[in-house]
């Protein structure tokens, strides 16, 4: 959803409106992202200190 939302951004055939709005929707996109990103990483750690 990321890259996806950052081509629609970089493709500049967005009006100033519609613009704003896709960026704060790729805020939102990042967000969720990162918050995956760290509980994976979590889960990874836990499992390497159960399974060495």
């Amino acid at each position: 959803m990321v890259k996806a939302q950052q081509s629609i951004i970089d493709s500049g055939l967005l009006s100033n409106d519609d613009q704003r709005t896709a960026e704060a929707w790729l805020a939102v996109f990042k967000a969720g992202l990162e918050k995956h990103i760290a509980e994976r990483d979590k889960i990874v750690e836990e499992l390497a200190t159960r399974f060495p």
